[in-house]
C-alpha cells in the first residue's frame, strides 16, 4: 500500500488524526507523511480539524476528511424498498428519495437517478453505486442474475452511466452493506466480520483483513443456497431442496406461517400477520431462527471472524427471530477459550442499504484519487 493510500485510509478510519499518530502507525518518515498530507490538502480533500494538546510535548494539529469535497449517489434495488440517497464522502445521507420505477426497468431507473442528481446535488457527484440482490459481475457492472429484479445479464452500470455521465458501479447488496459497515459502522474497528442480509433471500458480505472478499467468481457469500440438511418439504427457488433460503428466509417463513394459519401470507403482509398470530409466529420464527443460527455458527467456524452481524430487511418483522438465532448460533458454535465470535442484529435503518450502495462509489473514488495524487 502506498504512503498516500495509507494516509488517506487512516484519516478516513479515525475521522481525526495527527501526522504524528500517522507516523507512529505506519512507521514512515515525517517528510514522507507531510508530503502526502500536503498533496491531499492542496486538492481540498482533507482539512484541519483543530488542535489537540498532549500531556507532554507540543500541540498536534488534527486532520480530517473534507466530507463535502464531493458527493456520491447510492441506490438500493430490492423487492421491498427502492431508494436513492445523496451522501457526502463520510457516508452521511444528505438527501433521499424513493424510486418511481416500481417494476425496476433499467432505463427508468437511470432516468430517476439523473433527475435526483439534478434536483439535489450542490457539489459534483463523483460516482453512483447500485446495490442489487443477486449474482453480480462487479468488474463489468453487469447483473448476471437476480430473482428480485428479474434481471439477467443486464449491463446496469453502463446504462446508468450513459444517462448520467457519471461513473457507475454495481455490487451485490450484501457486499455493499458489508462495505458500509467496514467504512462507517459496526465493522469500523474490526479486522474480519460477516454481514448476513435477511429478507426475501439470504446473502452474506464477507470482510477479511479489512477487505471485502468476493471469491474467484464474485459469488462468495451466497450462503442462501447452501444446503442445511433439514429434510424440509420446501423447495428453494433455485430448484434445490433444503437450501438455507428454503427454511429461514422471509419466503420460507411466509410458507410455514401460511400452513399453520390456513390462509395465504405474502412477504408484503408478513410483518402484520406475524403480529396477528403470535403463537404461530413464535413457532415459525423459533424454527427458522434456530436453523439460521446454526448456519451462522458454521460460517463463524470456517472464517473465525471477530463478529457476525445480521441485517434484517425493514418492515418484515424478522427482528423477532433474534432470540432463536442467538440460541442456535451459540449452541452450534465451536467452543473456544477466549475471544469467541460475537453475534449482533443491526438496527433496521431504512436507508442502510442505499448507504451501502453509496459506499461502493466512495471506495472507488478514493482508489482513483489516490492514484492521481501518487502520479501527480
Amino acid at each position: 500500500m502506498s504512503i498516500q493510500k495509507q494516509v488517506l485510509h487512516l484519516i478516513r478510519q479515525h475521522h481525526e488524526i495527527s501526522q504524528a499518530e500517522i507516523r507512529t502507525i505506519t512507521g514512515h518518515s515525517a517528510s514522507s507523511i507531510s508530503s502526502a498530507v500536503k498533496r491531499a490538502q492542496n486538492l481540498g480533500l482533507i482539512q484541519e480539524a483543530g488542535v489537540t494538546q498532549e500531556a507532554l510535548g507540543r500541540p498536534r494539529t488534527l486532520l480530517t476528511l473534507n466530507p463535502s469535497f464531493s458527493y456520491t449517489i447510492g441506490v438500493q434495488l430490492n423487492a421491498y424498498q427502492n431508494e436513492m440517497v445523496l451522501t457526502d464522502l463520510q457516508g452521511k445521507v444528505i438527501h433521499s428519495r424513493g424510486l418511481h420505477s416500481s417494476e425496476l426497468q433499467p432505463q427508468q431507473i437511470a432516468d430517476d437517478i439523473a433527475t435526483f442528481i439534478a434536483d439535489v446535488a450542490e457539489q459534483p457527484v463523483v460516482g453512483v453505486g447500485l446495490a442489487v440482490s443477486g449474482i453480480i459481475d462487479h468488474e463489468q457492472g453487469i447483473c448476471l442474475d437476480s430473482t428480485t429484479t428479474g434481471w439477467h445479464n443486464v449491463p446496469i452500470a453502463s446504462i446508468v452511466s450513459a444517462r448520467t455521465g457519471i461513473p457507475t458501479y454495481v455490487e451485490n447488496d450484501a457486499n455493499a452493506l458489508a462495505l458500509a459497515e467496514l467504512l462507517f459502522g459496526e465493522g469500523r474497528n474490526l479486522q474480519s466480520f460477516i454481514v448476513l442480509t435477511l429478507g426475501k433471500g439470504i446473502g452474506a458480505g464477507i470482510v477479511i483483513d479489512r477487505a471485502l472478499y468476493r471469491g474467484r467468481n464474485g459469488i462468495a457469500g451466497e450462503v442462501g443456497h447452501v444446503r442445511v440438511a433439514t429434510s424440509s418439504d420446501y423447495t428453494c427457488h433455485c430448484g434445490k431442496s433444503d437450501c438455507l433460503e428454503a427454511v429461514a428466509s422471509a419466503r420460507a417463513i411466509t410458507r410455514m406461517l401460511s400452513d399453520r394459519i390456513g390462509q395465504p401470507v405474502s412477504t408484503d403482509t408478513l410483518g402484520a400477520t406475524l403480529s396477528q398470530y403470535p403463537q404461530q409466529a413464535a413457532e415459525v420464527l423459533t424454527l427458522a431462527g434456530d436453523r439460521l443460527g446454526g448456519a451462522l455458527a458454521f460460517l463463524a467456524t470456517v472464517f473465525d471472524p471477530d463478529a457476525v452481524f445480521i441485517a434484517p430487511e425493514p418492515h418484515l418483522g424478522l427482528s423477532n427471530m433474534q432470540g432463536a438465532v442467538t440460541h442456535g448460533f451459540h449452541s452450534d458454535l465451536l467452543p473456544v477459550s477466549r475471544n469467541p465470535t460475537t453475534l449482533k442484529f443491526l438496527e433496521e435503518a431504512t436507508d442502510m442499504w442505499a448507504r451501502g450502495a453509496a459506499s461502493i462509489a466512495i471506495e472507488r473514488f478514493f482508489e482513483t484519487v489516490t492514484s492521481e495524487l501518487v502520479s501527480a
